[in-house]
């Protein structure tokens, strides 16, 4: 079930009738934006955003007092990364 929560999609005609078509407005809330995101998916939005930061800033300190591995340190990051 993770699995398939994971990779949700939304239907293209979901996406039509939420959104403004033909100039008219949407009526499900008052600015037009449902509220879609949950608890979990919030809190891996800020782990993925806090790790992210720390690789990249990781790198920099690293380059600034690295020798010839710096390069051996890219690899690695884009590996983490992906």
């Amino acid at each position: 079930m993770l699995l398939k929560n994971l990779l949700r999609k939304k239907p293209i005609q979901k996406i039509f009738v939420d959104s403004s078509v033909d100039g008219v407005e949407s009526t499900t809330s008052e600015h037009g934006l449902n509220r879609s995101l949950t608890v979990v998916d919030l809190t891996a939005l800020g782990i993925a955003a806090i790790v992210g930061a720390g690789i990249f800033s990781t790198i920099g300190t690293a380059a600034a007092s690295g020798g010839p591995a710096v390069s051996l340190l890219f690899i690695f990051t884009a590996i983490a990364c992906g």
